[in-house]
């Protein structure tokens, strides 16, 4: 968090995830990306979006800007993804999505738009944990965010800076592989 204070954390690199999705957008032949990420107001936001903007920058491929975030309904996700999909020259052909309700607000986007997620676009979405994407019933890649593993290291914090600890010795920020679920493709078989 961009406090301006020395504090306890516990958290998910949300700028190595959209690194990492946006350049698994690109090795499976993605050349123009959207990024669906939380506002840049918050901490989480601005990281997505450094990490974003570093695999455009080394992969050399364009974005298609998105005006919906985290945080709108699934139905403005859509219908903001809907309207970009029909445009005949700037649309993206894979997405970056920040949390579930935003990857299935691009799905109903996509389909409105009368495109096939798989096909037409693919989706890298972070998700609460391994298995949720299957039930969407798309073919959607997912960076397992492990909320139950975050709750724990959230109180672990807490309670080892209550009994004393340095702030500096709770500062922790994962990734998948510490879990051993970088990658879960929930159904895509090329």
């Amino acid at each position: 968090s961009n406090m301006g204070l020395n504090h306890a954390f516990f958290d998910f690199d949300c700028e190595r995830f959209a690194a990492d999705a946006a350049r698994l957008l690109v090795d499976k032949g993605c050349g123009r990306l959207g990024l669906v990420s939380a506002p840049l107001n918050f901490s989480y936001g601005q990281c997505m979006r450094n990490g974003f903007d570093t695999a455009l920058q080394e992969t050399g491929i364009e974005e298609s800007r998105v005006s919906a975030r985290l945080g709108d309904s699934i139905d403005v996700i859509a219908d903001c993804v809907g309207r970009l999909m029909k445009q005949k020259h700037n649309r993206p052909d894979g997405f970056v999505c920040g949390n579930v309700e935003a990857t299935v607000g691009v799905i109903a986007g996509v389909e409105n738009a009368g495109l096939v997620v798989g096909e037409d676009v693919r989706i890298v979405a972070k998700q609460p944990s391994a298995s949720l994407l299957k039930w969407l019933g798309r073919p959607v890649y997912g960076i397992e965010d492990d909320l139950n593993a975050a709750g724990f290291g959230v109180a672990t914090s807490l309670i080892n800076v209550i009994d004393g600890a340095p702030v500096e010795d709770n500062q922790t920020i994962v990734y998948p592989e510490t879990w051993g679920n970088l990658v879960a493709d929930t159904s895509i078989q090329n």
